[in-house]
């Protein structure tokens, strides 16, 4: 994976740099599955990911709730980026219903922004809660560009282990914070990793009022966090299932 990205690091440079690359949708998508991982620092130039604009008001037209704000639970710089990538998943899902085709440089400049700022807030927060978000969201886009079927990839595993040793020592964040954002990030770990293995996720999981309702009540509670329906249903119900058998 690093010759990898090193590699496309050149085609990068080759090709004009990153806005280059806006009509080429299989070296988008390799550069989106290098974004998720560890190998980021070889593409890494925070200078060209802007804060996205969006002009018109996104709505999740088969779930017009309201979504769930972390707006001061979190660090101020994770809400904004938190806020966005809450936004981007609306943009899929609007264009997935919708039958159109997302413009490949605003994605490109939502999720580098989003996956940027992560990056750059490693170290900096200094509640559990903001670190154990911040890297539910790490794994969140790891679950949306990756080879599936394959567990824990070894690009991503440096991810996992951050997120499984947060979830281990940190418990402040479950039912006393907000429990919609808890059982995201639980869901999120499973369907990331493919199984429950060597953590106490199905402890966490009962520690929640909602953890024997029915999937699809479940499934609503995670579209107001956030979720992509096309790429998360499926592997969010297998994940439901496996805590259901624990719970």
């Amino acid at each position: 994976m690093a010759a990898h990205a090193v590699g496309l690091r050149q085609i990068i440079h080759l090709r004009g740099g990153f806005r280059a690359l806006d009509h080429n949708p299989m070296v988008q998508f390799s550069l989106d599955r290098a974004l998720v991982t560890q190998q980021w620092t070889s593409l890494y130039d925070s200078s060209i990911w802007k804060e996205p604009i969006f002009t018109t008001q996104l709505t999740d037209m088969n779930y017009p709730h309201e979504k769930v704000s972390v707006n001061g639970l979190v660090d101020s710089r994770l809400e904004l980026v938190f806020r966005t990538l809450q936004k981007t998943t609306l943009l899929f899902n609007e264009h997935f219903y919708s039958n159109e085709r997302i413009e490949g440089r605003f994605a490109q400049q939502c999720l580098g922004f989003v996956h940027s700022q992560l990056l750059e807030l490693d170290g900096c927060l200094t509640d559990g809660f903001s670190e154990t978000l911040r890297l539910g969201m790490m794994a969140f886009l790891a679950t949306t560009f990756r080879i599936p079927g394959l567990g824990v990839q070894r690009a991503y595993r440096g991810t996992f282990e951050k997120l499984q040793l947060s979830l281990s020592s940190d418990k402040a964040w479950t039912a006393q914070t907000h429990e919609k954002i808890s059982i995201w990030i639980i869901i999120v770990r499973i369907i990331f990793t493919e199984s429950r293995d060597t953590l106490q996720v199905p402890a966490l999981w009962i520690e929640t009022a909602v953890h024997k309702r029915p999937w699809e009540e479940i499934r609503c509670g995670l579209k107001e966090v956030m979720w992509i329906d096309s790429l998360h249903d499926k592997p969010g119900k297998r994940a439901y299932d496996i805590l259901a058998k624990e719970g």
